[in-house]
């Protein structure tokens, strides 16, 4: 039996929570929050097989190859209110790239 989740979180600076924290913690990474100072260490995650991060159409090009850069500039922004968190999880399953292609286009199909 197939065993499935889709989750949507929202994660915003209004109750407390960081936006870089949560970032780390999902993508099993490490990230400073510059305006704090804290870093989060969560290398040792090892349940995170696959992660990407999707960007609205008009975000400028060179966030997209800093992706803990790009999550810091969109938190100080003055138009930032929130970020999704979007979470799926399979029955253990071997990640093909077929898989992740199909991912990526469930979150492309959703984020329209």
């Amino acid at each position: 039996m197939a065993i499935f989740h889709y989750t949507v979180k929202i994660v915003g600076r209004s109750k407390g929570k960081s936006i870089i924290s949560a970032s780390a913690y999902l993508n099993g990474d490490v990230m400073k929050n510059e305006e704090t100072g804290r870093i989060s260490y969560y290398t040792s995650k090892r349940e995170v097989v696959y992660t990407s991060l999707l960007m609205c159409e008009n975000a400028p090009q060179e966030w997209l190859n800093v992706p803990a850069e790009n999550i810091r500039r969109f938190q100080k922004s003055v138009r930032y209110k929130r970020a999704d968190n979007k979470e799926a999880a399979l029955k253990k399953f071997k990640l093909t790239f077929q898989k992740q292609r199909l991912w990526n286009e469930v979150l492309r199909i959703e984020k329209s």
